[in-house]
């Protein structure tokens, strides 16, 4: 069952095939979970945007960018539009890693409550690839 932007029948095919990435959470049973890959150049996009249902998520994000580049990228986790988590990637000019993010970063998420996960790339090209998954637990 897709929240909000999955699409029918979600990622998962009627064969339970996979049929590709998405910025909606997908529900299967008692997990649920989201994942997407992305590529931008100064520039702002979303990973994630949902607004939950009738229950409440317990998982992480995983998130990993392209070593190669030397783009300063910020994460930023919203919960109905307030910041609740943001860390900044910075390879600089260098290109040592500097990454003061938790990854998998826990998260917990109430119960009809709006998501977003943005990246802000700035300065070259960068690819990040995020995964959202764990369990839902209604009542």
């Amino acid at each position: 069952m897709a929240i909000l932007g999955g699409g029918p029948g979600g990622p998962v095919g009627s064969s339970n095939s996979f049929v590709g990435p998405q910025e909606a959470l997908e529900l299967i049973g008692n997990h649920g979970y989201a994942f997407n890959v992305l590529t931008a150049n100064n520039a702002t996009v979303t990973a994630f945007e949902f607004t939950t249902g009738n229950y409440y998520f317990v998982g992480s994000l995983s998130t990993g960018r392209n070593m190669k580049s030397t783009a300063e990228t910020t994460c930023t986790v919203e919960f109905n539009d307030s910041t609740v988590y943001q860390s900044k990637w910075d390879n600089g000019a260098s290109q040592t890693l500097v990454m003061p993010c938790a990854t998998p970063l826990p998260l917990i998420i109430p119960s009809y409550t709006k998501v977003k996960i943005s990246f802000a790339i700035q300065d070259n090209e960068d690819t990040l690839g995020c995964i959202l998954a764990g369990e839902i637990y209604r009542g």
